[in-house]
């Protein structure tokens, strides 16, 4: 694919009529995945603002249907996305979006962030309202879906993980192989259990703390090195793994100790 269409692509799509999540379906199916690196800077500097855009629709919307005790927070935290708003409009002068300002949320504060989160849970705490009810600043929607699917995909690659088996490897070290395989992804299942359920229960924020990409991160270091070392020169011990194998109770009859 060469620069000059991918140019007349970006140009086509260069319209204030065309929604910026339309771009981005058409710009990531025509071009490819990595085609973002090649956005325009303006079209980058809509597609970050475009969630927020919709984040403050929906707040706008729902305005009516806020819990009478909340209001005036309600009212100061749409104020505040106001605020960030024209502040990164007053910035994209077409200019290269910074990448650490990328996320819509990253135009406020972290000590502002985590202010809103303490003020509208302990709002909720003295309004008797339950957590499954509550409303979570700086997570719209979008983010909590991706979140959601995130998690999802993680879980799958777990399970799939625990289906492979190295068939040219027969014996103690098919076993211990085998062995790792499961520790790793019972650490890493553990782990996203945990994360899941602090999320639900307010303890994590979708943004403040996201969802990994790969469930290998929710290993632990040690077992992370012990399963790069395999991989890399062949070499497995059996320190830990014996006694895991056992504990799981799937050891198989037929194989030599």
């Amino acid at each position: 694919m060469t620069k000059a269409f991918s140019d007349r692509v970006l140009l086509a799509l260069d319209r204030r009529d065309i929604p910026p999540h339309v771009r981005r379906s058409v710009i990531s199916a025509v071009l490819g995945p990595d085609a973002k690196n090649n956005t325009p800077p303006h079209l980058a500097w809509d597609n970050m603002r475009a969630p927020l855009q919709a984040h403050i629709l929906s707040l706008r919307g729902n305005k009516y249907r806020v819990h009478a005790k909340l209001a005036d927070l309600h009212k100061t935290y749409y104020a505040r996305l106001l605020k960030a708003n024209a502040d990164i409009l007053s910035e994209s002068h077409n200019v290269p979006l910074p990448r650490d300002l990328s996320h819509w949320q990253a135009w406020i504060p972290e000590d502002e962030r985590a202010e809103f989160v303490r003020a509208f849970q302990d709002a909720y705490a003295i309004a008797g309202r339950v957590r499954g009810n509550s409303f979570v600043p700086f997570a719209p929607l979008s983010l909590r879906q991706e979140t959601k699917e995130r998690i999802k995909r993680l879980r799958k690659g777990i399970a799939a993980a625990r289906e492979v088996i190295p068939m040219n490897k027969t014996g103690r070290t098919k076993l211990l192989i085998n062995a790792l395989t499961l520790l790793a992804c019972r650490q890493a299942e553990m782990a996203v259990d945990k994360y899941e359920k602090a999320l639900a229960a307010g303890e994590l924020h979708p943004y403040e703390a996201p969802a990994k990409v790969n469930w290998q991160h929710y290993c632990t270091a040690e077992t992370r090195a012990r399963v790069r070392n395999y991989y890399a020169n062949g070499h497995i011990t059996s320190e830990g793994l014996d006694s895991f194998w056992e504990d799981a109770g799937d050891k198989d009859e037929g194989e030599d100790a």
